[in-house]
């Protein structure tokens, strides 16, 4: 069950990812919403085999709390990433 949780917790992350780069670029929408979602998909299926190497090695609990350990990266990551300007797209932006 908690695994469940903890998927769900982890998914829903994904369309805020989606929208705060967007309107960090909202010229390129389209394409900000490709490579995120790209990227999520394509490092997923990149840790696939080695996380299932670390399970079968060290055990499902082990490999498990490594990829929970891949959230301190992410926060370091965020924290990079300067205030959203919402409210602030002009005009040529949102007619481009």
């Amino acid at each position: 069950m908690c695994l469940v949780a903890g998927y769900a917790f982890l998914q829903a992350s994904l369309p805020v990812n989606v929208v705060l780069g967007q309107e960090l670029s909202p010229r390129h929408a389209s394409t900000i919403s490709s490579l995120l979602m790209g990227a999520a998909w394509g490092v997923g299926a990149l840790l696939v085999g080695p996380i299932g190497a670390l399970a079968d090695h060290s055990g499902l609990r082990v490999a498990l709390m490594a990829l929970s350990s891949l959230i301190a990266v992410g926060a370091l990551c965020a924290r990079g990433i300067e205030p959203s300007r919402r409210g602030r797209v002009t005009t040529e932006s949102a007619n481009a």
